[in-house]
């Protein structure tokens, strides 16, 4: 069973509400497909690493790459769409002295479709970092490719975790998390807890509670 716990607050920048993992008080808080993310895709043994998130974006390409929600939701293939992070994520390491390295071992190379993904990760990556101002490039694709490789890294994870899981699957467990915690959202207020249970074994066992209510949905 995954469990995972939110926080309803208020966005510093936008002023709208959203869910923030209750542990996490560097997230910014968002909407239900930020939720359905951190619940899915993100691992047990997360702490809020750059190499987490990188394993999660890897999971990201298994579930809803292979699954089809890119395609129906976005205008962007996986790649472009984790290229855009690039930047922070870069700014996370390079200015802010979070640790990252190279992965652990060396990954061997996903399907032919993923790794069209992650050459367009890398491509992308590469123009949007070149409008940060003082960075050293060779430095920048040096990050890019413990990138490429902590994502692998995630993927492989993810089809173990699912092993009798479809991406299929796993795309609408996705999509039914992120619906109702929107709708919960609608009449949330700040410091409303949101707990979603989900069965591990089938994704079809999806259960959200929140601080007011007296029942599971």
């Amino acid at each position: 069973m995954i469990t995972r716990v939110f926080t309803c607050e208020t966005h510093s920048d936008f002023g709208s509400l959203g869910w923030r993992p209750k542990n996490d008080y560097d997230a910014d808080p968002l909407s239900g497909m930020a939720t359905a993310h951190d619940t899915l895709e993100h691992f047990e043994d997360d702490i809020g690493r750059i190499s987490d998130e990188l394993q999660a974006f890897g999971a990201m390409m298994w579930g809803r790459g292979e699954g089809g929600w890119f395609w129906q939701n976005t205008m962007y293939c996986p790649g472009a769409n984790m290229a855009s992070d690039l930047p922070e994520l870069y700014s996370h390491y390079h200015h802010q002295g979070m640790y990252f390295g190279p992965a652990p071992r060396r990954t061997n190379r996903l399907n032919d479709e993923c790794e069209c993904w992650l050459d367009k990760f890398r491509s992308q990556s590469i123009r949007n970092a070149k409008d940060m101002y003082g960075v050293d490039m060779s430095d920048v694709r040096r990050f890019i490719g413990w990138c490429r490789d902590w994502m692998r890294i995630g993927y492989r994870r993810a089809r173990r975790r699912f092993r009798n899981i479809s991406a299929c699957q796993f795309t609408y467990a996705f999509e039914e998390i992120s619906r109702r915690a929107d709708k919960l959202l609608t009449h949330a207020y700040e410091g409303m807890t949101l707990t979603i249970k989900v069965d591990i074994r089938t994704l079809n066992d999806i259960r959200i509670h929140t601080s007011e209510a007296d029942e599971w949905h």
